[in-house]
């Protein structure tokens, strides 16, 4: 929740959330969430976050840098003596008592390890600048644990934990304690673990603490509660039905060995779950699968570590201890039987790919010989000679990964996953050929190149580590809880590089494993449903004979044919295939310049005139050598019309297409870029280390590529570049559920403009030529004005410096400072209540959703240099009613009401504009039938709860909390330059806001509130606006006695719609 209130402060969207990875788990909660900003971005969050590390002690500098300087010159000294006389010797640090756990360099934390008289696993974090309390408890059991009579029993045990134990029965009184005190919490069921987290105000982690301990001690499983939580993990499932992720991988597990607990169906339904027997069931799961001798506990706060100690002693020790044994399964899920095969399925979206798995003897004991990073380094990579470098040059293909996708107890499974062209699909037989050429010629890599290999790997990684980025904590214990479970040396649990240990003899056995006949290859596209579409050289087309019962996704699957078995196998040698070439983005240079000028939170303008204005800070709280240098190019020619849209969004992914094999080397060490638009115009962002050397050379690279780019096009990338964003459109609407797309996508078609729909784009671009684009580019870089920012470990001219090797680099002509312009602008809705009605992005998706609006004003009205006092109090009101309401609105929509899976409340920011809202996604009830229950609850809110919840007591008690999260400190320089970048981009200034809340806050009082509340959402004066979505095949409607918003003319409506103002719209 943190992260939330401190958005609307920075002028961002709350409930920032990752996509679902191609390798699902089950989660307890999946609340509105605004996406991740996709490859083709239109106007996503600007800042990439890198995020980088804890607060340094300025007296600790010295000794920080001195100790890394060290440590990298010994890499360094290695690797480039592999390189050079032929005599490698492979770095491996480790030294040290293994019992320490060792933390980055900038981690100036406290740990401690003990284990509990029964056998509990702590690990205990006193963070002194921690922004949040946190903690985890990792279990040994997952969905392989299910019984074979109950699929999705270990998921539904996870929900039934949060609602109610001896000590604190009530359903919700632990989401509702931690939602009080600035908290979050949630958890998830993978294979062989379920990972329960929390977060929570420093002051209230006690009390958090022995509530989480209830948990695994003694909790209720009230049978009258189980009907409704199993629709929860219905709905869960329900949402996740159209997901490609879930559809491949549950294929994947329907044609592996039946004998293993792999194959089977993890998530849960109302099917396999509603059994009279189902408490019973959960008892005896929960008592077989959970005890203190199969768990690992992380708790991190800014108390000291005795403290931390005593509670969790005080609270933990009592965790029974049932002496169980972990489950261990003589059988894999790809045996010998299961290998060599061929499945060609519909994905349910307009995409082709081709997924490459093989099962390999298993890695998660050996984490310290780093195998699996060191080949997905290396198979994954995309630069010079790389296989995605050649698939592109061929046209065949758009990306490629290559990762671990699951490590049990008794195999590892690796996958490269291909998404393809058209043409690509056309030839996939040899784009797997290619895939296994690159792949025998790594094998043939002798043992000098995989020890220099190995050094360059454990070199930048090393540095990696040693700066790394502060998380979440909650986000941190998580990950530290569950690496506990296979990793059994405290020394290793954070994975630092310098423990690891190079083994030349693992590293060739477990590739020797990547081979045609231990692969299981799955091709993936629409066109299989079509059989009279052209079938793949050597492939004919499949009749789908098959269909998986759980996401019902048509699949045949047939043994690899023996010609195509040779194909593969032979060692055809590719002239074109290279391995990696020695690194230049290694940055060597990691000393923290001194500070220039004295403490200061604010950002100086240090020029400013010739169309160039740049901003600068210093760090001063962070110490790390890093920087962020932002710029917007200010021009109305970006976005100024819908073909001018597609004109700069083609041209932007063209750059990153063009560039990508050049800049990739750098993304390995640390460095990234983004290029981004908006109504403004353009922006580019670059972010990693401050070592001049390096830094200069990422930024000429990029700057002269998209100089380059105005001048010449490269046709093919031009042709991949177009067909990749092509697709990335198309398949959007299959890809995203509702929830996900309404608050990313419909309310910006509704309540922005200038913002155009996707068809709309999808035309412009079906007819766009290469010439047409290389004009648009030229005009884009004809004439603008430079605003940047830089910040980090850099001084002032050094900053000017990169700024204007920007504004130098990228001016196509004099310089010619255009006026400002109006850039975007959000609708003021009329009083009462507007509806917007529509079908899903996907025609076949059963799910409906309303999303309630409310518009409360401007988030900051500047008067005399500052926000005025009553923007400040409708900012910090809004904020307040989230933090009161959300767990209970949850909880009641999605708990009592099982409305659906997707069940939250939430304040935002749009430009400067503020809004509350409610949103529900459920496969199973009308938009119409959701919006009663909504207003039945905004109702009766007003009347029961908030009338409690606003005492003058409880209330000083929320207040208190909520001034706690606004002055959270940024966790990463990338936070903070996010944070001051958006009030230099909206001309706003207010770098202080923060303590301007704060100020306001004091003198909110509960009638305040409830004031705010009967204004904003009850009153028939509110600015309401309702989103609803009619899921399949539901036929869309308006609400009775609402002023109707036509979404097929929404053109029109926003030509006669007035607006909020901006600094330059008013």
């Amino acid at each position: 929740m943190s992260s939330e209130l401190r958005g609307l402060l920075d002028n961002e969207d709350a409930d920032e959330e990752d996509t679902p990875l191609s390798k699902p788990s089950t989660s307890r909660r999946d609340e509105a969430a605004k996406e991740s900003s996709p490859s083709f971005t239109e106007e996503g969050n600007l800042i990439t976050r890198n995020k980088i590390t804890s607060l340094l002690l300025l007296i600790g500098i010295v000794a920080v840098l001195v100790v890394s300087a060290i440590v990298v010159a010994v890499i360094i000294r290695n690797s480039e003596k592999g390189s050079s006389d032929g005599n490698c010797t492979p770095v491996n640090l480790k030294s040290g008592d293994s019992n320490v756990i060792v933390a980055p360099l900038v981690d100036h934390s406290s740990y401690k390890m003990l284990v509990l008289p029964n056998d509990l696993r702590v690990v205990l974090i006193s963070d002194p600048n921690a922004t949040q309390a946190a903690a985890s408890m990792d279990v040994n059991a997952g969905s392989f644990n299910d019984p074979i009579e109950v699929d999705g029993l270990a998921h539904f045990c996870e929900h039934m934990l949060f609602l109610g134990t001896n000590k604190y029965p009530g359903k919700s009184e632990y989401s509702s304690f931690l939602s009080a005190n600035g908290g979050y919490d949630n958890a998830y069921t993978s294979t062989q673990n379920t990972n329960y987290y929390f977060g929570v105000n420093l002051n209230a982690l006690e009390e958090a603490l022995d509530r989480f301990a209830q948990f695994f001690i003694a909790p209720l499983f009230t049978a009258n509660l189980t009907y409704g939580e199993m629709n929860a993990v219905n709905s869960e499932y329900d949402k996740d039905l159209n997901d490609p992720g879930w559809k491949l991988w549950q294929l994947l597990k329907n044609v592996s060995n039946p004998d293993h607990p792999f194959s089977r169906f993890s998530i849960g339904s109302i099917g396999t779950l509603n059994r009279t027997d189902i408490r019973d069931q959960l008892i005896k799961y929960y008592n077989t699968s959970y005890s203190a001798n199969q768990m690992q506990l992380a708790v991190i706060g800014n108390d000291s570590l005795s403290t931390l100690e005593k509670w969790v002693k005080n609270k933990f020790s009592s965790l029974p201890n049932r002496q169980i044994k972990p489950l261990r399964f003589n059988a894999t899920s790809f045996p010998p039987a299961y290998t060599s095969k061929l499945v060609f399925y519909a994905p349910g979206e307009p995409v082709h790919s081709v997924t490459i798995f093989w099962q390999v003897p298993t890695l998660e004991d050996k984490y310290r010989n780093r195998v699996s990073a060191l080949i997905s380094q290396y198979l994954g990579d995309e630069g010079h000679g790389s296989v995605l470098d050649y698939l592109n040059s061929k046209l065949w293909a758009s990306s490629l990964s290559a990762s671990t996708e699951l490590d049990t107890d008794s195999y590892t499974l690796y996958t490269i996953q291909i998404e393809l062209t058209e043409e690509g699909l056309l030839h996939v037989k040899d784009v797997v050929a290619v895939v296994f050429q690159y792949i025998r010629k790594v094998n043939a890599i002798s043992d000098e190149q995989w020890c220099s290999m190995w050094n360059e790997h454990i070199q930048s990684t090393d540095i990696l580590f040693n700066y790394k980025d502060k998380t979440t904590p909650y986000s941190f214990v998580e990950h530290l809880a569950a690496s506990m479970r296979t990793i059994k040396d405290p020394a290793d649990f954070l994975s630092p590089p310098s423990r690891a240990s190079f083994d030349l003899k693992l590293i060739r056995s477990t590739i020797s494993k990547l081979t045609p006949s231990n692969s299981i290859v799955f091709v993936g596209s629409p066109n299989l449903l079509n059989t009279s579409s052209t079938s793949p050289q050597g492939f004919p087309w499949p009749a789908l004979n098959s269909v998986e019962p759980w996401f019902s996704t048509n699949f045949s699957k047939i043994d690899i044919p023996s010609e195509v078995m040779k194909a593969w196998s032979t060692d055809n040698r590719n002239v074109h295939l290279r391995l990696p070439s020695k690194n230049l983005f290694v940055p060597r240079m990691l000393e923290v310049v001194p500070l220039e000028k004295a403490h200061s939170e604010m950002p100086t303008q240090v020029k400013s005139g010739e169309g160039l204005s740049v901003w600068w800070l210093q760090d001063d709280q962070f110490f790390v050598p890093k920087i962020d240098l932002v710029c917007s190019l200010e021009t109305s020619v970006a976005y100024s019309s819908s073909r001018n849209f597609a004109l700069t969004n083609l041209f932007l992914n063209y750059i990153d297409q063009a560039l990508s094999a050049d800049l990739y080397p750098a993304t390995v060490t640390g460095y990234a870029n983004s290029l981004s638009f908006n109504p403004s115009g353009l922006t580019i962002e670059v972010n990693g280390y401050s070592d001049d050397r390096v830094m200069e050379h990422y930024l000429t690279v990029l700057l002269q590529g998209i100089s380059d780019a105005t001048e010449t096009i490269n046709e093919d990338v031009f042709i991949v570049t177009l067909k990749a964003i092509i697709s990335y459109y198309e398949q959007y609407s299959y890809d995203q559920l509702p929830y996900r797309y309404v608050r990313s996508y419909t309310q910006y078609v509704v309540l922005r403009k200038p913002y155009y729909k996707h068809s709309t784009i999808l035309s412009e671009l079906s007819n766009i030529t290469s010439s047409e684009m290389l004009k648009h580019a030229k005009n884009l870089f004809k004439s603008f004005n430079t605003t940047c920012f830089v910040h980090g470990n850099v001084l002032k001219d050094k900053a000017i410096s990169y700024a204007t090797q920007v504004k130098q680099i990228l001016s196509q002509s004099s310089t010619t400072v255009q006026q400002p312009f109006c850039s975007s602008q959000v609708v003021m809705v009329g009083n009462g209540t507007s509806s917007v009605a529509i079908r899903p992005l996907n025609p076949t998706d059963k799910n409906s959703l309303v999303n309630v609006i409310f518009q409360i004003g401007r988030a900051c009205v500047i008067e005399n240099g500052q926000c005025s006092n009553s923007s400040l109090r409708n900012l910090a009101l809004s904020s307040l009613l989230q933090l009161v309401m959300k767990d209970i609105c949850f909880s009641y929509l999605r708990t009592v009401r099982q409305l659906g899976y997707v069940a939250t409340c939430y304040s935002a920011t749009h430009s400067n504009v503020i809004t509350f809202e409610l949103l529900v996604q459920s496969g199973t009830y009308d938009p119409d039938y959701i919006l009663n229950v909504m207003n039945e609850f905004l109702n009766d809110f007003y009347n029961n709860e908030l009338v409690e919840l606003t005492n003058p007591d409880k209330f000083s008690s929320i207040k208190s909390s909520y001034v706690q999260v606004i002055n959270q400190k940024d966790l990463t320089l990338s936070d903070k330059t996010a944070s001051k970048w958006s009030y230099i981009t909206s001309k706003l200034y207010q770098f202080d806001i923060r303590s301007q809340v704060t100020k306001v806050v004091a003198s909110i009082t509960g009638e305040d509130l409830r004031n705010f509340y009967s204004d904003n959402v009850l009153q028939p004066t509110r600015r309401e606006i309702v989103i609803s979505i009619f899921g399949y095949p539901r036929t869309p409607h308006y609400i009775s006695n609402a002023t109707e918003v036509d979404y097929g003319r929404i053109d029109d409506f926003k030509d006669h719609a007035s607006f909020f103002g901006t600094v330059n719209c008013n």
